[in-house]
């Protein structure tokens, strides 16, 4: 079942080692709590950072699956 407001994108994030997760922080500027967070759907981050998010990862994570969560 898929829950409404799922989005792979906080899933690759969540999935994330501590190190992995540590080490994207650092190439987006962000914490490794602050992506944390945004894993476990606790934060949304801005449009700016989930470019870098989506940069970074090569395309893991996805800018607009946060489009719909952003004010």
């Amino acid at each position: 079942m898929l829950f409404i407001g799922m989005s792979k994108s906080r899933d690759y994030i969540k999935r994330l080692t501590k190190e992995e997760r540590a080490e994207l922080a650092g190439k987006v500027d962000s914490t490794l709590e602050y992506l944390y967070q945004i894993g476990a759907r606790f934060r949304t981050p801005s449009r700016r950072l989930a470019l870098k998010l989506e940069r970074e990862t090569k395309g893991r994570v996805k800018a607009v699956d946060f489009d719909n969560e952003l004010k």
